[in-house]
């Protein structure tokens, strides 16, 4: 049994999927396995994986179905063997130290649940430095606590590592759960504890088919604004209430799943967002990280 499980789901990940095994060859700790779920690829992605079968203990499934990114993610952890899970990107490159470096993290606190996460720097397709740390920008790493994840998840899954306990509470990611990072981030602040390593690990590639991306400043807004600003209006009220209705699907998934060993503080901050409760709202708000974006992010929690 490997010490450490690396959890990729993959999805027509042929242009950069090698980069990222090569970085994996290339770990100063070898002893993992790497848990490969591909989610109905038509190009190059299982032929690429399997090139590296000689060089990595790889576990190469393909779905029956296409079950979109999070299910991709919580079907392929259910088959993880190691202590430590960590999850992958395929367009990713790790730093070679990264799985020795979150083993060793996680190794201090096997006690209790427990979600490591490091810092990411931001690449363009080619590897060019566009940021230097993903935590300097809009999304906040000093998130520990539920009201920390409601408007937001902060914490991508290619930056985190969590222990055994932590993974058997989360699985499965109940379908229709926004994405599985956000989940497990949920679970991990209110059953065990988050901790975050503020060296980069991970270089986070930006490009065309990013699912989802590192958080951006965006012009496009204010020139409609300024062409069309009742449209534009339109627009972003739309937006906003589009993230307020996954926001309330996701606490209701949550609140199903864990209501009745939630302590009494996280009771009542589900309880203001399952019930319209607007002062209580706004003062577990005004306590949580909420990004740089914050008055978008109150609105949302108001909408919820």
């Amino acid at each position: 049994m490997p010490t450490s499980s690396i959890v990729l789901a993959t999805y027509n990940g042929a242009r950069f999927l090698g980069e990222f095994l090569e970085s994996l060859v290339a770990q100063t700790d070898g002893d993992f396995e790497v848990i490969v779920s591909d989610d109905g690829s038509t190009d190059h992605t299982i032929a690429i994986a399997r090139s590296f079968s000689d060089r990595l203990d790889l576990k190469i499934s393909q779905n029956d179905r296409n079950l979109g990114p999070s299910r991709n993610f919580s079907c392929a952890a259910e088959r993880a063997s190691g202590r430590f899970v960590l999850f992958a990107d395929q367009d990713d490159v790790w730093h070679y130290e990264k799985v020795a470096e979150m083993s060793s993290a996680l190794q201090q606190s096997e006690d209790q649940p427990t979600l490591v996460f490091s810092d990411i720097e931001i690449v363009d397709a080619g590897l060019n430095l566009l940021a230097a740390s993903f935590f300097s920008g809009a999304k906040s790493s000093a998130c520990w606590s539920l009201e920390d994840f409601i408007i937001s998840g902060h914490i991508p899954g290619c930056s985190m590592a969590l222990n055994r306990s932590l993974l058997d509470l989360s699985l499965p990611v109940p379908e229709g759960f926004r994405m599985h990072d956000w989940w497990i981030s949920m679970v991990a602040a209110t059953k065990g504890s988050i901790r975050f390593l503020p060296t980069p690990m991970v270089k986070y590639r930006q490009h065309d088919n990013n699912t989802y991306g590192a958080p951006r400043a965006q012009n496009k807004g204010v020139s409609d604004l300024a062409k069309s600003p009742i449209g534009a209006m339109r627009r972003k009220f739309s937006a906003l209430k589009g993230q307020a209705d996954y926001c309330r699907k996701n606490i209701v998934l949550f609140n199903d799943r864990f209501r009745s060993s939630l302590s009494p503080r996280d009771q009542q901050t589900i309880e203001a967002f399952t019930n319209f409760r607007p002062l209580t709202r706004m003062k577990i708000m005004n306590k949580a990280q909420l990004g740089q974006k914050r008055n978008e992010a109150m609105i949302i929690g108001m909408m919820i």
